[in-house]
């Protein structure tokens, strides 16, 4: 390369490209998973890799299509997604749309591909909130199949909402 760094990873040379500003990765492990949700709520699906969460629980949240996380056991884990690179501007999308039912956390997960941990930040269900969720197993392939093309159509209905406010 010009520099004289190496930009040999796809992931470093969208960095590289886009300048050194300040860019997050973030963990998800519902619905944001999805490249149909991420276009619709962000415009684009970042870079992302298969990653664990190791010490939480992914649950239902009663009445709802999407999951939350919630501390657990040392050897409960979480598997998910790692988004890299995200803007601010993308950032504060996500953080509007996980509301205050999530709190935005850091930490680390283990990225599948290279077994390395990585340091993100990821959405945790609310403590106040607990009673909330039913103690059953969240499934990423039934939403897919039952409710993915209605959360999409939300999702672009929310992302349009937030456009049309004076701060957006």
């Amino acid at each position: 390369s010009r520099s004289g760094i190496d930009l040999g990873s796809e992931r470093l040379r969208h960095r590289f490209t886009i300048g050194w500003a300040l860019m997050t990765d973030i963990f998800v492990y519902g619905t944001l998973q999805y490249p149909e949700v991420l276009r619709a709520l962000i415009g684009r699906v970042p870079d992302l890799t298969p990653a664990t969460l190791t010490g939480y629980r992914r649950y239902c949240v009663s009445q709802q299509v999407f999951p939350a996380i919630i501390p657990g056991e040392a050897d409960d884990s979480v598997k998910g997604y790692t988004l890299y690179g995200l803007n601010a501007h993308e950032v504060k999308v996500m953080d509007e749309f996980e509301s205050e039912e999530y709190v935005k956390t850091a930490g680390a997960v283990l990225n599948a591909e290279t077994g390395r941990p990585e340091s993100v930040l990821y959405y945790v269900w609310h403590p106040s909130l607990e009673s909330q969720l039913e103690r059953r197993s969240w499934s990423p392939e039934a939403f897919r199949e039952q409710h993915l093309q209605a959360y999409t159509k939300m999702c672009i209905e929310f992302a349009a909402e937030l456009r049309s406010r004076a701060q957006w």
